[in-house]
């Protein structure tokens, strides 16, 4: 084969791959769901999660206020200004049975008091969401599972 030949072949897969890449970031979203919580679905702005980075996102609020109040009932939510508040008796069910919170959570725009913890609030479309690292959901979706 030509020289030419093997470049245009490269080319080629090289724009294929950067098209697949660019329509699969746009139309796949992680999405919450009642019973299966992580499914990789098309992307539903009223249902779903925006990944903005590898830890953490923004999670639909009423739905994540949804599940909060079945799983841990005496959590008491609250919006202060441009952020949710959330207190409770039980807040390692939101950060995990670890002890040292705030190291574990230190680079999270989250800010955590021995009470709870409050995340950053976005509207997006007329829908409001909360950012929050992936495993406070994670936490809070396991207990429903049991």
């Amino acid at each position: 084969m030509r020289r030419k030949d093997k470049m245009v072949i490269i080319l080629v897969m090289v724009v294929a791959i950067a098209i697949i890449t660019f329509f699969v970031s746009k139309y796949a979203r992680v999405k919450l769901m009642p019973a299966k919580h992580f499914v990789y679905s098309e992307f539903n702005a009223k249902d779903s999660s925006m990944i903005m980075g590898r830890h953490m996102g923004y999670i639909n609020y009423e739905r994540f206020v949804e599940l909060v109040k079945k799983e841990i009932p005496d959590t008491q939510i609250s919006i202060e200004g441009d952020s949710a508040c959330f207190s409770t008796q039980n807040l390692h069910y939101f950060l995990g049975q670890e002890d040292d919170w705030t190291r574990k959570y230190r680079n999270i725009p989250i800010h955590i008091n021995k009470d709870g913890f409050s995340a950053k609030l976005q509207k997006i479309d007329t829908v409001q969401y909360v950012l929050l690292p992936f495993q406070i959901l994670s936490n809070v979706a396991k207990l429903d599972e049991d």
